[in-house]
């Protein structure tokens, strides 16, 4: 049989890309995998790679900004696939999304409800097709049959893989509001147990949950962009030094709701 070297890929992406900071270790593997898969390398998401642990490793170490350019290269490959193998079946009304819109209040840490149901593909198994409902938002799949059903609608953490991907799939061509966007298009789920604050600052609301294990996630739309930001609570630091304008604030938020 022959070997899909774009499934084994995202594996190990989606292995990797669970807390808030690649280590070395991580980056290595993502490059030994290369190294060990000459055939493999040429299809995608590798060949996006290649060049730039190439570059990585050519000095033989990994700064701060390298491991942040790998990081954001894994958010873009998982993105470009929920898009690329969205098989949506029912299309939202347009004023469905403009609803969602209009009532959306960045304020709350909510989800928006959008009445549409979509079916998308399973990010390890293409031919496995999981429905997803996003009034609630609910999803057939595993993951959130068995650890997600039972958080109160809206609630941030209902968001398996799938609901990502559908929210990704019907996004509005000018994004998202607010913290949504940049939640949303990181493609990183929240895991069940996590729970969740908007931080309120001068010139915008940050979405900000508790710490998993060590890791919380911050997102924000910072200008035109959205950004992710990870802070560690044990060693009490944020993600490859890259620190928010409002990060006394926004730790102390992550240190009450982690408690």
């Amino acid at each position: 049989m022959k070997r899909d070297y774009t499934n084994e890929y995202l594996q190990l992406i989606e292995e990797i890309a669970e807390d808030g900071e690649l280590t070395h270790q991580e980056i290595y593997l993502l490059a030994k995998w290369l190294n060990e898969n000459k055939e493999g390398r040429k299809t995608w998401p590798a060949n996006l790679f290649l060049p730039i642990l190439k570059e990585v490793f050519a000095d033989g170490k990994i700064d701060k900004s390298e491991a942040l350019l790998v990081g954001k290269l894994i958010q873009k490959v998982r993105r470009d696939w929920a898009r690329e193998h969205a098989l949506t079946n029912a299309i939202p009304a347009e004023n469905a999304i403009d609803r969602a819109i209009r009532f959306f209040d960045d304020a709350t840490p909510r989800l928006p409800s959008i009445e549409t149901v979509l079916n998308i593909a399973s990010f390890n198994e293409p031919d496995l097709v999981y429905q997803i409902n996003l009034s609630g938002p609910s999803c057939s799949c595993p993951d959130f049959k068995k650890n997600r059903h039972n958080l109160p609608f809206g609630h941030i953490s209902r968001c398996c893989k799938h609901i990502m991907q559908a929210f990704s799939e019907v996004r509005p061509s000018n994004g998202w509001p607010s913290w949504f966007d940049p939640f949303i298009e990181a493609g990183f789920r929240p895991l069940p147990n996590q729970e969740w604050n908007v931080c309120h600052s001068t010139n915008r609301n940050y979405l900000v949950s508790s710490a998993n294990r060590e890791w919380a996630n911050v997102y924000a739309r910072v200008g035109d962009d959205g950004e992710k930001y990870g802070y560690n609570i044990v060693e009490d630091r944020w993600s490859y030094g890259n620190e928010p304008a409002d990060a006394v604030t926004l730790t102390e938020t992550i240190q009450k709701l982690s408690k």
